[in-house]
């Protein structure tokens, strides 16, 4: 029983305690409540004056004290009721409704609470939160303007949102009055659409509260219009240009104006580009992708020229083949879309060089048998060139030059050249991104019948990519640091962190100097790391 007469108990008691509240307000945007202005009223009509409140947080309760202002006299009018049947107020739960009407001062109260649940926050586009009820008598005078304003009438002296919080602020909210009668107008508008290419054509639609008989409208661009839902085009934009607009309504009784802030954006035609680093190098070959579009596509699609694509703005991409690779980005904005193509943008090789220093002859051997020497070749993509003097010693030196080598151990045979007298010969390798490894130095060179044999393995990753991703990074200095410092695990095989293996027989193993060599080489322009 008592559950039943808790919600009036509790409006009881909130009614004796409202006017000793303590009114604050609002911290965040300002709530408002705001009385509906019915234009046409009719005599012995029934009235529906409509309450609204703009709340930007939950209420556990509001209190609007309405009147005629006394000004106004022989209203043949009486208020009938005050519902909240319809309203998005209505959607609360265990409402306790106490509504005050005094028809002989032309006085009411709209008064909500709720012990369960609160009005969510909301606006004027969400419907009512009270319904008034009137009936004219035959008297009414359809011509005159009847303010609805607020009052200083007990129980209350003042507006009031109750918040849900641990406190229970009371705020005061601001008020707009209401009218019965030609009344006062709030300006508001929509447009659209509200984002596009030039030139833009963009409809916009008044949807004011009121009757108003005159509309302004400030586009933003110099250009202006009267007309109440005008269309309107933008000829200038940017990346994108942004433009305000402002609406400015009236009638016989009141003006309003409304600005939105940059509310049309107007882009230039997109231009699709990009650039990619690095644009080629051996596999697997890590490629990082940029857009340069302009203004910012809504979506894009990348085709990286091996079946693979991507719809990241700024995608990366391993390419594990050897090759030339088309790339096109397709860029689309608003519906609009356009696409640019770099045909052979990416070039995965691998070049392997063997350079003997004279004098002698070389004859390698690949993993898979094929070979080549200077009169004879097997080897896909390989050539002989002894007509270069690489050192500059005025004696043309022999190099057996691999494009795109596989993966395995090399075999490097060196004889004497047909005729030679001897001497000695130096013998060092060199493969695309790192420096000359020697494999022999000054070495006698072989006489007739006789060869000098060297291995050289080929592995997918390179001296100074101890963490195998294909690249010379930062990341490979941490590896070496890890590994050095911190108990990492050890590259694998372990001459990848050899980079300064070249540098001489003090040199050779992984240590702090090879993590000197790698900086040195990523960040001061110095020497790559050995082959």
């Amino acid at each position: 029983m008592l559950r039943k007469y808790l919600p009036f108990i509790f409006s009881g008691i909130l009614i004796l305690l409202w006017p000793v509240l303590a009114f604050s307000q609002d911290p965040g945007v300002p709530d408002t409540a705001i009385v509906e202005c019915v234009e046409f009223v009719r005599p012995n009509s029934q009235v529906i004056l409509n309450v609204y409140t703009v709340n930007d947080s939950a209420l556990v309760a509001f209190h609007i004290p309405l009147a005629f202002p006394d000004t106004v006299t022989h209203l043949d009018i009486t208020c009938d009721s005050i519902s909240f049947v319809g309203t998005r107020a209505a959607s609360a739960t265990m409402k306790s409704d106490l509504n005050s009407i005094d028809n002989a001062t032309n006085r009411l109260v709209a008064f909500a609470i709720w012990f369960a649940g609160s009005l969510p926050p909301g606006s004027v586009g969400d419907g009512p939160v009270a319904k008034i009820y009137f009936t004219t008598g035959p008297t009414w005078d359809s011509t005159q303007y009847v303010p609805v304003d607020t009052m200083m009438w007990p129980p209350s002296t003042d507006l009031g949102f109750l918040s849900p919080d641990p406190e229970g602020d009371l705020y005061v909210p601001a008020f707009i009055k209401g009218c019965l009668g030609a009344g006062f107008v709030i300006a508001n508008f929509s447009g659209s659409p509200r984002a596009g290419y030039k030139p833009l054509n963009v409809e916009f639609t008044d949807s004011s509260i009121g009757t108003p008989t005159s509309w302004h409208w400030n586009f933003g661009d110099g250009e202006t219009d009267t007309v109440q839902n005008p269309m309107h085009t933008y000829n200038e934009a940017g990346y994108p240009r942004y433009f305000d607009v402002e609406l400015i309504i009236s009638n016989l009784v009141s003006t309003d104006t409304i600005n939105k802030p940059n509310y049309i954006a107007v882009y230039e035609s997109l231009t699709v580009d990009f650039t990619a680093q690095p644009t080629e190098g051996r596999k697997p070959l890590t490629v990082s992708f940029q857009s340069l579009c302009k203004p910012t596509p809504d979506s894009v699609t990348w085709y990286f020229g091996d079946d693979s694509i991507s719809n990241q703005l700024n995608p990366e991409h391993q390419y594990t083949d050897y090759g030339n690779f088309d790339v096109k980005l397709v860029a689309q904005l608003f519906g609009y879309i356009d696409s640019l193509i770099k045909e052979d943008y990416i070039l995965v090789s691998e070049t392997l060089t063997y350079t003997a220093y004279s004098p002698v002859d070389l004859i390698v051997t690949d993993p898979n048998g094929d070979s080549i020497g200077v009169d004879f070749n097997t080897i896909p993509d390989a050539s002989y060139d002894d007509t270069t003097d690489v050192n500059q010693d005025e004696d043309n030196d022999d190099r057996v030059i691999i494009l795109n080598p596989v993966i395995g151990e090399y075999m490097v045979r060196v004889v004497g050249e047909p005729g030679g007298d001897g001497g000695n010969y130096t013998l060092a390798v060199k493969i695309d991104g790192n420096e000359d490894t020697p494999l022999v130095t000054a070495a006698a060179a072989p006489g007739p019948e006789e060869v000098d044999t060297v291995f050289y393995p080929v592995t997918e990753y390179l001296r100074g990519d101890p963490d195998r991703d294909g690249t010379k990074s930062v990341g490979d200095v941490i590896f070496l640091i890890n590994y050095l410092f911190k108990n990492g695990p050890p590259p694998e095989p372990l001459f990848l962190g050899d980079v300064d293996y070249c540098e001489g027989e003090n040199k050779v193993g992984v240590n702090v100097s090879d993590v000197i060599y790698l900086i040195n080489y990523l960040f001061k322009n110095g020497k790559a790391p050995c082959s």
